[in-house]
């Protein structure tokens, strides 16, 4: 658990700041700098590029997370694990870019009649699908090591820098449109080459290729594990980006964009969990190869709680405040049909941290199978719910058809890992945290409005989060937290105390 809190918190701690530069970019570089329509494509894009980049990992993500054990010796550069994890990928993605070249059609054509500037400017969705996949790839593969921090400072970091650079260039007029999305699409090569220098540099670059480590039947596992988690890749990209998808088609970009504007910032909550399910996901592998189901279930509970205080902790701040972002925004107005997409997916963002490693314990077990079936049956209902609430409810109604299928989703997941485990994440600090997020949220209802905005959303960020944190800490919900927290004057004393130590050396 030293490791999971250690590197979980340094990375949460990197996602943050990459979040205030985000921020930038989103409700001030993007709305000023750019058209809807434009925002919209490079969002798409983006999105668009997940998805295919899923796809052409081949499964091999999970593959070296769950194989990693199998093969695990430094001395023997893991028997050559890091060579397969990137060849067959790059097979996926030779075939994925010969198959969307030359059967241009399959692709496009769903978009012709109310996105034409994206099938106009498709073609860079190849180098953004390519340097995606291998920068996924890099940076689990540095997980295996419990590097998380580094990796995420390159993408949260030097990648929003390289994008604010790239929208700078554009804005005042030293680059066409079509120049800027090269460059955009760039930027996500230059991740890759720094999650490769930076491999070297802790000795985890351990090329090397070895034949004969492998049995038959390791293949073969792994080779029915791949196909697995290939489908299922394909119904959680189906899941996550299928709405922003469906919009952009039925809708337009313009409404991509009011709608990808307002996930980026309700997504912005499951921060927490995305760091936490990293560094996990090897130590959850490991408990479940020694059958310690007592350790896994404290695990599963702690993140639950865990993650769901920090989830409702950035849902408060961020509804509260709702209304003055769009204010602050340029051109907000043209956003602010948003603002309920941030409550529904904010929703669907706490459940799923409630349930906090029900995926990840499934996808690591010998039942990995059931994940796929689940996937599939979410994928499914996420199709349906969009071509039933989209037409109706237009982006609010991709957003509450997220929150359906996923609350569907995480019901089967937590009801069969009790199934087969007997343990399940619910503990009697759930709905405490709940009740002090919602005394949190009603004592800001009662916060009278200032004619300087930035003075507003200072005092109700700070009401809700002394409120609302002073609850959780005296209350004792989660003692991880309460260890980080108080844990804190004494770390920056030990800092202290190191450099004066130093400069007493020198």
């Amino acid at each position: 658990m030293g490791i999971i809190k250690r590197q979980g918190l340094k990375g949460t701690f990197v996602s943050y700041i990459g979040l205030g530069i985000g921020y930038l970019n989103l409700i001030l570089l993007y709305p000023l700098c750019l058209k809807p329509e434009q925002i919209g494509l490079i969002t798409q894009l983006q999105h668009t590029g997940v998805l295919f980049a899923v796809i052409c990992q081949l499964g091999m993500v999970n593959v070296a997370v769950r194989y990693f054990p199998h093969f695990k010796n430094e001395e023997k550069a893991h028997h050559g694990l890091l060579f397969w994890v990137l060849l067959v990928p790059t097979l996926g993605f030779i075939l994925f870019v010969a198959l969307y070249l030359g059967f241009p059609n399959l692709f496009l054509n769903y978009f012709r009649e109310q996105a034409p500037l994206l099938v106009e400017q498709a073609i860079w969705l190849i180098p953004v699908a390519g340097f995606m996949m291998y920068s996924t790839l890099l940076e689990h593969w540095a997980s295996l090591y419990h590097r998380i921090t580094v990796p995420r400072i390159i993408r949260e970091l030097v990648l929003k820098l390289l994008a604010s650079a790239c929208i700078g260039l554009y804005f005042f007029g030293w680059i066409s449109f079509p120049l800027f999305l090269g460059l955009f699409a760039l930027s996500y090569g230059a991740n890759v080459i720094l999650l490769v220098i930076y491999l070297v540099q802790i000795g985890a670059w351990k090329w090397s290729i070895d034949l004969s480590f492998p049995t038959s039947a390791l293949i073969k596992n792994m080779a029915w594990y791949s196909l697995f988690i290939i489908i299922g890749g394909l119904g959680s990209g189906i899941v996550t980006k299928i709405d922003g998808i469906m919009i952009t088609a039925e809708i337009g970009l313009a409404a991509a964009a009011t709608y990808n504007i307002a996930l980026s910032m309700a997504t912005v909550i499951e921060i927490p969990m995305r760091a936490l399910q990293q560094i996990s996901m090897p130590i959850v592998s490991q408990l479940i190869s020694e059958k310690k189901f007592s350790d896994l279930e404290i695990l599963y509970q702690k993140a639950s709680i865990t993650q769901l205080a920090a989830g409702v902790l950035l849902f408060g701040g961020i509804w509260i405040n709702t209304d003055l972002l769009f204010r602050l925004m340029p051109n907000g107005e043209l956003y602010a049909g948003g603002k309920m997409v941030i409550f529904w997916i904010g929703m669907s963002k706490l459940l799923d941290m409630t349930t906090s490693l029900n995926s990840v314990i499934v996808n690591h077990s010998p039942y990995y199978r059931f994940s796929l079936v689940t996937m599939l049956l979410l994928a499914g209902m996420a199709i349906l719910t969009n071509l039933w609430l989209i037409p109706i409810l237009g982006v609010e109604g991709a957003a509450l058809a997220a929150l359906l299928s996923l609350g569907v989703y995480n019901v089967l997941m937590v009801g069969f890992v009790w199934l087969k485990y007997k343990i399940q994440p619910i503990t009697t600090g759930i709905p405490k945290v709940l009740i002090f997020g919602a005394v949190a949220l009603g004592a800001n209802s009662l916060l009278p409005e200032l004619e300087i905005w930035i003075l507003e959303i200072i005092l109700r960020s700070l009401v809700f989060t002394i409120l609302f944190g002073s609850l959780v800490l005296i209350f004792k919900i989660s003692p991880d937290i309460n260890q980080a927290i108080f844990s804190i004057p004494s770390w920056i004393n030990e800092r202290i105390h190191g450099v004066r130590l130093r400069d007493t050396e020198k």
